[in-house]
């Protein structure tokens, strides 16, 4: 299944969130599943997220070592360099400071 970005246009703060689904229409809906707040249908943007797809049976920390691979930072924490960090001490980390790996 496609992965998809949801957020909530200029309200950065809310962050994003991953969901899967067909088609951008279908991921939009599944706004009320996540944490994210918008006032309006408007104000919610969907972009695909590639690198995600067909991971919706994966595991936490597996989507999170691709995402993390891939630019994205936990904002509460401070997250390792992906440049100078393997995948193993990235795994040490996320254990600390985000929660169980299973």
């Amino acid at each position: 299944m496609k992965a998809w970005i949801l957020s909530v246009i200029n309200e950065d703060d809310q962050g994003q969130e991953i969901v899967f689904a067909d088609n951008a229409a279908q991921a939009k809906k599944k706004i009320r599943f996540t944490d994210l707040y918008a006032e309006s249908w408007i104000y919610i943007r969907v972009r695909r997220y590639r690198e995600l797809d067909d991971m919706e049976e994966a595991s936490e920390f597996e989507k999170h070592l691709v995402q993390w691979r891939n630019g994205w930072n936990w904002y509460d924490e401070s997250t390792p360099d992906p440049d100078i960090t393997s995948d193993e001490e990235f795994k040490i980390w996320y254990k600390k400071n985000i929660g169980w790996v299973k």
